[in-house]
């Protein structure tokens, strides 16, 4: 949309033009099928980074290369394929293509369990002569009892003192390279980080975070094939997922950090391993080394009661309403009030509610009378020209970035003028200059809202800013400002609020944060914390009920609408979620008392996909598992999902099996629907053998599996074990079953669903909740 005279050949890509890696990548591959242009292994687009660049590669490079596809990608096209690799997720926000008429999908993090480390592959990392390794130290005795470990391997133990970690790094990594990090500070007994003071905070992320981002960044081939970066937790043994509060949140700055990282730096082996506030080191020291040798799945771990857990993600509905809604007489405060999806809900809230809304933004008011809103809102192509001229006439190149900037923030004064005058019809509306970073603003605005009202019913922090970019090219302060408006930022409003009610707190929170996501680091570490600041409130606040969501791209606003992100996203298979069916959900959740942690968002592609084919199982040695228990519905196991459990294959052939010739419909055979639940119980018995079957729940008999014209067919049963209590476990199990239809296209069909629930206590089985059979 820029005039020709404004693209000078030495203009910047990204800086001066605004084209972002993404689009870049897009333009190069363009580029590459228009004239030929041969593949190139070392192609960077760090090297081109102007127009005359572009230009001149062109000139140099045209001309089919032999055996070239004309079309096809460049290899490496941007920062991201440095480490990741092909296949490897982009560098860039999370967002999808729309897809109309399909529903939010709503899931919720649950405690997995995960098998034993002798049923897992080998990570490939070697801890023996020629490793050395870099301990990172706690304050409780983990790290000299691991030093010992390593050292009976054989292992090269380094340590750091008291210089800057950055120089001492680059030290050690020059004179050989370092094998792997075990990062040990988060085990550490944290304080309180809503009542500690803003530099004792800053201490805590300085040990924890930031210190971890530079050791890494000096680490350039930490995450190559045999390394690793293990780092441990104290969040309570099951990743913050369990029935008790979380402990030490300051530990989910740690485990984002660490999922961005196993994103970015694919090869290698990176986890995050958590325990028990009770966990001796003994018992962490053994477990760590254990976990960077086997399970090349499993990036967050977590040890409670004698097993190994992961985090999964379930399907589940929001419960019914059961909270009284937000009211006239409410009061509701907001950070982040000027971000376009924050201006929506805040907007669907106050028509819903007529309240009082305090909204913060870092922007003073904007001028209503400003003359530029007014040729933004009739004439924008004018407004393009007419600041562009201004800058030249201020002796400032003119830049096509500097002149969207500019439009951009007129873009968001003119939208908050406008949430403003319909909320202000609706309710009662504030507007406050205040940057959450700013504790005196912030403190300001609370006092407020104690003095006039005496109570918050509705905290929402929306603020947050994003910046993708790989590790290695991140620099500190961008890293930094990105944590800490969010993280920084909600300590300072809870601070502020101290001794003030504040019914309910709502925490905008990413699916980078529960997944991890390529170039960004800082934004995983500040959006796990918030994760695990929700699930740790109920420690210091009770009577506050939080809320964090985890949202998808959105499709119309949001950080992730810019560039050409959206069109890289839907081929990896990442749905949008439009405005119209993702606003209502933060109303929707506040009304059914929502608590903890929620993901909302549709197909969630490529995030969902497994680190290893078979999903860290050996598949050897589960079979074996399986063929000495003589399990006769059990057939051959597959691979272990993290979300789906273990999924294994069965084989029934009419012709072997008495039980389907003797239970047929119209002549034609049908698993029975006992035998069904016989593989449930099966599956608990393989997964858990020193569990016993206590009980049958939600069993549901959906569709009868018929074996036409009596052929055997195979049937998948799919077993996910669910942590409940210190002594149960929930196994949530399906059989379904796949055909080819005439046409060509497959179709899978879900016969039976139900719950094990597996103790270790004796009991007798019963049955719960069983439906009808339907034929």
């Amino acid at each position: 949309g820029y005039p020709r005279d404004m693209l000078e050949l030495d203009l910047d890509l990204e800086a001066e033009l605004g084209i972002d890696t993404v689009k870049q990548a897009e333009i190069f591959s363009e580029l590459r099928a228009a004239f030929d242009t041969p593949r190139r292994d070392d192609f960077r687009l760090r090297d081109y980074p102007t127009l005359a660049h572009l230009i001149e590669l062109v000139s140099a490079t045209s001309g089919r290369a032999q055996g070239d596809a004309p079309g096809t990608d460049p290899a490496s096209v941007s920062d991201a394929s440095a480490v990741g690799g092909a296949g490897a997720p982009p560098l860039h926000p999370l967002v999808g293509d729309k897809v109309e008429g399909t529903p939010i999908i709503r899931r919720v993090p649950v405690p997995v369990l995960r098998p034993a480390l002798d049923l897992c592959k080998p990570t490939g990392v070697v801890l023996g002569s020629g490793s050395r390794v870099l301990v990172v130290p706690d304050e409780g005795g983990v790290a000299s009892r691991l030093r010992e470990l390593l050292e009976k391997r054989g292992v090269e133990v380094l340590t750091l003192g008291d210089e800057p970690v950055d120089r001492q790094v680059r030290a050690l990594q020059a004179a050989a390279p370092v094998s792997g990090v075990f990062h040990l500070p988060a085990l550490d007994v944290e304080a309180d980080l809503v009542a500690a003071g803003s530099e004792e905070v800053d201490a805590i992320f300085e040990r924890r975070l930031r210190a971890l981002f530079r050791l890494c960044q000096e680490l350039p081939t930490l995450g190559t094939s045999g390394t690793f970066l293990v780092a441990g937790t104290r969040l309570g043994g099951l990743c913050g997922y369990g029935a008790e509060p979380a402990t030490a949140p300051a530990g989910g700055a740690v485990s984002g950090f660490v999922k961005a990282f196993a994103r970015e730096r694919a090869e290698g082996t990176a986890k995050a391993v958590d325990f028990a506030a009770d966990a001796s080191p003994e018992q962490i020291a053994e477990a760590l080394v254990n976990e960077t040798l086997r399970d090349p799945e499993a990036v967050e771990v977590g040890y409670s009661l004698g097993a190994r857990h992961s985090v999964g993600l379930t399907v589940q509905g929001s419960d019914d309403p059961s909270v009284a809604p937000l009211t006239k007489d409410s009061v509701v405060l907001v950070t982040g009030a000027a971000g376009g999806i924050t201006r929506e809900i805040v907007r669907d809230l106050a028509r819903a509610s007529g309240a009082t809304f305090y909204l913060c933004g870092r922007t003073k008011l904007p001028d209503a009378s400003n003359a530029d809103l007014s040729l933004f809102e009739s004439d924008p192509a004018s407004l393009r020209r007419e600041l562009s001229a201004r800058l030249e006439s201020d002796g400032v190149r003119a830049t096509p970035a500097q002149v969207s900037r500019l439009l951009a923030n007129l873009e968001r004064d003119s939208a908050l003028l406008k949430l403003l005058a319909e909320v202000g019809e609706w309710g009662t509306v504030h507007y406050r200059a205040a940057d959450v970073l700013d504790e005196k603003a912030i403190a300001s605005v609370v006092e407020e809202i104690r003095a006039s009202h005496g109570r918050i019913d509705l905290l929402i922090h929306a603020a947050g800013i994003e910046r993708s970019r790989l590790l290695q090219n991140k620099d500190a302060e961008e890293f930094d400002r990105v944590f800490d408006v969010k993280v920084l930022g909600i300590l300072n409003v809870l601070r502020a609020a101290e001794g003030l009610p504040v019914d309910s707190l709502v925490l905008f929170s990413s699916v980078a944060g529960r997944f991890g996501n390529l170039g960004q680091t800082d934004y995983s570490a500040a959006n796990d914390l918030l994760c695990k600041l929700s699930l740790a409130l109920p420690r210091f606040r009770p009577e506050t009920r939080a809320l964090a969501i985890d949202w998808t791209a959105w499709d119309g606003a949001g950080m992730a609408t810019r560039g050409s992100v959206s069109q890289v996203m839907r081929r990896v298979g990442i749905e949008m979620l439009p405005l119209a069916q993702g606003v209502p959900v933060v109303r929707h959740e506040l009304e059914a008392g929502t608590r903890g942690e929620i993901v909302v968002g549709k197909a969630l592609g490529v995030l969902m996909n497994p680190r290893d084919a078979d999903g860290g199982l050996d598949l050897e040695r589960m079979a074996s598992r399986l063929a000495q228990e003589k399990l006769p519905m059990l057939g051959r196991v597959l691979r272990l999902d993290l979300h789906e459990g273990l999924i294994v294959e069965t084989t029934l052939d009419p012709a072997a099996e008495p039980f389907l010739r003797d239970h047929a419909i119209d002549g034609v055979p049908v698993l029975p629907g006992v035998m069904g639940i016989e593989g449930f119980a099966e599956l608990g018995r393989v997964l858990l053998p020193d569990y016993r079957v206590a009980g049958f729940d939600d069993v549901r008999f959906e569709a009868p599996m018929k074996y036409y014209r009596s052929a055997p067919r195979p049937g998948l049963f799919r077993g996910l074990l669910v942590r409940e209590g210190d002594d149960e476990v929930s196994l949530r199990v399906t059989l379904c079953s796949s055909r080819t239809l005439q046409n060509g296209q497959t179709q899978e069909l879900r016969h039976f669903s139900g719950t094990v629930r597996l103790t270790r206590a004796q009991a007798e089985p019963r049955l719960e909740g069983a439906a009808e059979a339907r034929e």
